[in-house]
């Protein structure tokens, strides 16, 4: 129950922080996968749902929260996989944002980097949030 519980606030510090990267933010086009959301994310072409979803006419975001037994696994890095393959379909600015505990924040971050330089991802923007204030921007 605590890992659900960390996984939704994880959530909700994405849903946080989107607004921050737009100056044209229209919270109805947000969706996120929380229980007081009124729209979530549906699936992508490769059938993974992420946690959070917004597109606006400048860019699309596609959040995913993760836990600490969530981060290293093979589920994850195809999540991943499929997100990177999901915003180049769409000719705009491209974030994926992961969050977080602040214990994982450094191996999340480290994972990024080196995926983003080794496949040369330099068209999309990767953020990394932890569950209290800190925000890398790969």
């Amino acid at each position: 129950m605590a890992e659900s519980l960390n996984h939704m606030e994880y959530v909700r510090r994405i849903v946080r922080y989107i607004p921050t990267i737009t100056e044209h933010y229209v919270s109805a086009l947000l969706f996120s996968d929380l229980p007081e959301s009124q729209t979530h994310p549906i699936a992508m072409s490769e059938g993974y749902r992420p946690d959070v979803f917004y597109q606006d006419s400048d860019m699309v975001v596609i959040g995913e929260a993760k836990t600490i037994n969530d981060i290293e696994n093979e589920h994850t890095f195809s999540q991943l996989s499929s997100y990177i393959n999901e915003v180049r379909y769409f000719k705009k600015e491209r974030h994926i944002i992961f969050c977080s505990s602040v214990t994982s924040f450094a191996l999340l971050k480290n994972y990024l980097i080196r995926k983003k330089n080794k496949e040369h991802l330099h068209d999309i923007i990767f953020h990394v949030l932890d569950d209290v204030s800190k925000v890398a921007i790969i």
